[in-house]
């Protein structure tokens, strides 16, 4: 059975390592992608690996099996930071089917990137080691001086989408910024992710009792791969609507997580009619329509009683109901009634936020 990493465990971030210990790192990638991927794919296919994590599964593990996940996420810890990969926690609770997907994806882009940039400097290099062989020694020099300049351009690139911001961990939190018929497919989530976790307790409960059918077990072990499916279609779409969103360079996350985008350059013909603004008054402004809109949203969200009472969706509640009251929205009766349904007690200093609000 597999034992969580500790912190003490954890490689050196790899935008942070030398030449060398990248090289290192990406041998020590290739090595695992040619044989624990091998391993873990396989066990990603078995059918308790839809419905329960890595810590439920590994038991049945054998020790390479065991070896091939800790291998491959002690080398995940090095990509903290560049992409969604779950540590330190979600990578042990998530469904074991997901989470082995995820490894293999991280580190096999991780690998195919840096097999991209090392065939470009030995192009690179090439071109350089040319430079001053008879005749044609001066041509050689531009031709490396334009591969530099190419090299410098692909830097530049990579730096630039290296400063866009992470995209926060919630969706709540950047949902707003997506098209709308995202924002539709996206409320689906919560829903199939509470039938996925009855689905497997159900399958618990089934795969303990001796007296249970094979067709039952099978009946929730379906359901459960039909939501994740249409989970992994939602983050899909999510992960390529972000994508369009960021690649605009206007995204923004605050201190409280939750991201905005800045308004676009107007372009206009004649130069000396246009509006010079600061960037401070640019970031206000945009903050403003940004925090009108989320205003709107949250009212609208701390309405809804359609969705089922729960710790959950009462804890969620609380949140986006105290955000409201941060960006100075007007507390309604409708919204405090919903409140009333979901549990939350609007009483003490609450109540006297709710008093102050509507006073001003």
């Amino acid at each position: 059975m597999i034992q969580k990493i500790t912190n003490g465990e954890y490689l050196k971030r790899v935008d942070n390592m030398s030449g060398e210990e990248r090289l290192a790192l990406m041998d020590r990638v290739g090595q695992w992608l040619r044989s624990g991927a091998r391993l873990l794919t396989r066990k990603a296919e078995e059918p308790t690996a839809q419905l329960q994590n890595v810590m439920q599964i590994s038991g049945d593990w054998n020790d390479a099996e065991c070896q091939a996940w800790t291998e491959g996420v002690r080398l995940l810890t090095a990509f903290v930071g560049t992409g969604e990969t779950w540590l330190p926690e979600m990578i042990y609770t998530k469904a074991a089917k997901r989470t082995i997907r995820r490894v293999v994806e991280i580190l096999n882009a991780a690998g195919s990137s840096e097999v991209r940039q090392t065939t470009a400097g030995k192009t690179a290099g090439s071109a350089s080691s040319k430079q001053g062989r008879g005749a044609n020694a001066g041509r050689q020099t531009k031709k490396g001086t334009r591969a530099k300049k190419t090299q410098g351009k692909a830097e530049a690139q990579q730096n630039l989408k290296s400063c866009v911001p992470s995209r926060p961990k919630h969706i709540d939190q950047y949902i707003h910024l997506l098209p709308e018929k995202t924002q539709e497919r996206a409320k689906q989530y919560g829903p199939l992710k509470r039938e996925i976790e009855a689905a497997r307790e159900n399958m618990r409960l089934l795969m303990a009792d001796p007296h249970s059918s094979n067709a039952d077990r099978e009946k929730w072990a379906k359901l459960a791969a039909r939501n994740d499916e249409k989970i992994a279609r939602i983050n899909a779409e999510l992960d390529r609507e972000w994508e369009k969103v960021a690649a605009t360079g206007r995204v923004v996350v605050d201190d409280l997580g939750m991201a905005h985008l800045l308004p676009a350059e107007e372009e206009k013909p004649d130069k000396e009619k246009r509006t010079k603004k600061t960037s401070a008054a640019v970031k206000a402004e945009a903050r403003q329509t940004e925090d009108e809109k989320r205003r709107e949203y949250l009212k609208k969200w701390l309405r809804d009683t359609r969705t089922n009472p729960s710790d959950e969706r009462r804890e969620q509640w609380k949140k986006n109901f105290k955000e409201l009251l941060a960006l100075g929205g007007e507390i309604t009766d409708s919204i405090r009634k919903a409140g009333e349904y979901y549990g939350v007690e609007l009483d003490g200093k609450t109540a006297e936020c709710i008093q102050h609000k509507n006073n001003n």
